[in-house]
């Protein structure tokens, strides 16, 4: 190892050119085998080949947030094998893979580190300073807050707040980069089932990475899982056994991040200071949280410009973008599309109330009638999205109703019906409100209320 100027941190020997690895698995979302092959090529950017086919470049590309990982060019998941290989010192490569669905390997990107250091790439961390044009963004949602700072030092925060695991917390620069490699990659139960239900994660090895899990919150398809994979439903972690290190879940939060950020900018990082483009790194797969917030050059984004654009023109949010706002889950989740907002005073929702639903078995068998407090929970919903929508200081909390005033049900709302909600917020201070709602069948009104709630 040699030595810079006195005072400087020592920088090992670089990487030989020429040298390769090889790592493989099973694909993430297939569980097809591939294999990969990737060489050392200063100066030549990054580069990933498909087959005997296509060239994709991964310096400057679009990232997509397909089946809950970086894409570029339908290739994927990247993000650990970006952020391995440049912690490790490999600042240009070409890597052959034999199919697009990439190996998820043991979830992290532990497994691109060490095949780099074995290959020749003695590194140093590349990562020493991101020039953002402000300095500063910052990306937050109800699960956690990201912030990236990159002046005077490049510096990476995250707080990860939702989880049977309890809130998590990361902080490092550059030089601590190496010690999250090993951190692995998480989901929770309900979302795994979520992403299963819609088709992807269909091949995944539920043992690359860490299933977790509320004990408390099972339904019958989780415990049915947890019957599938043989664990303990009352368990927290199914899979993957005990942390890797302190704060695993949002350790691993930051090694996604790091190889969103290298995907993103135009060019290789390297060892100096390289100015990125004029907009923040775009929402990808988890490694950046759902925007509802980025501040950037004194420009604000909000969640309904950064969320999956409705496949209708007549709503402003679908289910898709409903999921990415809301903590609530089937079969609990009873808004179905967004139709109206404005910031800070009002939003309008619809539900389909369906025979397929649970509560009609039994409210009632002969005669099924949509009930009355899940009626009031569909206005507490949409109340929900306007608060998240409109107050950065709701970012990474939870609703809680406070109280309930002046409920009339009207008349009856049936299966069949398509209800339309409507709620005005009346004032909103210090992370609590009141709102009023109503839910219409037609033009008619089948509920009203006035309602608290608070965010916590």
């Amino acid at each position: 190892m040699t030595s810079g100027p006195s005072g400087s941190i020592p920088t090992p020997p670089a990487p030989r050119p020429g040298a390769f690895f090889v790592v493989e698995g099973m694909g993430f979302a297939t569980a097809r085998p591939n294999r990969v092959a990737v060489e050392f090529r200063p100066g030549s950017g990054r580069t990933l080949r498909i087959g005997e086919g296509r060239e994709i470049p991964l310096d400057g590309q679009d990232l997509s947030a397909e089946g809950r990982c970086s894409r570029a060019g339908g290739v994927g998941p990247l993000e650990h094998m970006v952020a391995g290989l440049a912690i490790a010192g490999w600042e240009g490569w070409m890597a052959h893979a034999e199919h697009p669905d990439l190996p998820l390997l043991d979830g992290s990107a532990e497994p691109w580190f060490l095949g780099a250091r074995s290959g020749g790439g003695m590194g140093i961390v590349p990562v020493r300073e991101i020039q953002l044009p402000d300095g500063a963004w910052c990306a937050a949602d109800r699960r956690g807050r990201i912030e990236v700072r990159s002046s005077p030092r490049f510096r990476l925060e995250v707080r990860w707040k939702r989880g049977p695991l309890g809130p998590e917390r990361w902080s490092g620069g550059a030089e601590d980069l190496e010690r999250i490699v090993p951190a692995r990659t998480f989901i929770e139960v309900g979302a795994f089932l979520d992403a299963r239900s819609a088709g992807l994660l269909t091949g995944v090895d539920l043992h690359s990475g860490r299933l977790l899990a509320s004990p408390d919150h099972l339904d019958s398809q989780a415990l049915a899982l947890a019957e599938e994979i043989g664990v303990a439903p009352e368990r927290k972690v199914w899979t993957g056994g005990a942390e890797r290190m302190a704060d695993e879940c949002a350790a691993h939060k930051a090694l996604d991040l790091v190889g969103d950020i290298l995907l993103w900018l135009s060019s290789s990082i390297g060892r100096d200071r390289h100015r990125c483009g004029t907009r923040p790194p775009p929402q990808a797969g988890e490694g950046i949280a759902v925007l509802l917030q980025v501040r950037f050059a004194g420009e604000s984004m909000s969640l309904i410009d950064t969320l999956p654009k409705p496949t209708s023109a007549d709503c402003i949010l679908d289910h898709a973008g409903i999921l990415q706002v809301l903590p609530h889950r089937h079969p609990f989740l009873l808004v179905d599309r967004l139709l109206e907002y404005e910031k800070g005073v009002s939003a309008t929702g619809v539900k389909c109330v369906s025979f397929g639903e649970p509560w009609v078995q039994g409210h009632f068998p002969t005669e099924p009638v949509f009930p009355g407090v899940l009626q009031v929970e569909a206005m507490a919903q949409v109340g929900c999205i306007l608060v998240l929508l409109s107050f950065d200081e709701t970012a990474g909390k939870r609703p809680a109703f406070t109280g309930i005033d002046s409920c009339r049900f009207r008349r009856p709302v049936r299966p069949g019906d398509v209800a339309r909600i409507e709620v005005q917020l009346k004032s909103w201070r210090r992370g609590m409100g009141t709102m009023s709602g109503r839910l219409l069948v037609g033009d008619k009104v089948a509920c009203e209320a006035e309602f608290m709630a608070a965010m916590i």
